[in-house]
């Protein structure tokens, strides 16, 4: 998928930014076409033509997002209780980029969290905070809302 300078995109790793320019770099000796990611506090140069450009992909549209909430009402998926297990599992998920995969991280670790004799590890906590954090910057974009109200929505779909 080819974005234009001024798109709006999401990038694997640092969420919602624009595109702010195309630009040619230097990679191990050879000249690279990028495209020059920025966020307010990041800049960020992703080679157009190399397996990295999956880090970025279009924000889901209305009708695309709204058809995610099925996925936090669903019930759990069981997570690994061995913690390294459960690290891999969860990293392979965030690692797809997809909005799927973090809607399911959210709702699987919010649903283990639950559990009163199961203790959320600071490596759960940690890939739960980004996964939401990422689920909202998505959500309030696509769908056009104020924070809380997505957050509210979010809860009141997890707990359904």
């Amino acid at each position: 998928m080819a974005f234009q300078i001024g798109e709006e995109v999401i990038h694997l790793n640092h969420g919602l930014g624009k595109i702010s320019d195309i630009e040619e770099k230097m990679v191990h000796g050879e000249t690279v076409s990028c495209y020059v990611f920025q966020t307010p506090s990041l800049t960020v140069w992703v080679p157009i033509d190399a397996e990295d450009r999956h880090n970025l992909r279009a924000p889901k549209s209305k009708k695309e997002f709204r058809k995610l909430f099925s996925v936090l009402q669903s019930p759990i998926e069981p997570l690994s209780e061995d913690h390294l297990k459960r690290k891999k599992q969860l990293s392979q998920l965030m690692n797809e980029g997809q909005l799927r995969s973090i809607c399911r991280i959210v709702r699987d670790l919010t649903g283990f969290g639950k559990d009163k004799d199961i203790k959320l590890s600071d490596v759960d906590k940690s890939i739960l905070e980004r996964a939401t954090n990422s689920l909202l910057v998505e959500w309030v974009y696509s769908l056009s809302v104020p924070l809380p109200h997505a957050q509210e929505k979010m809860a009141e779909l997890l707990n359904s």
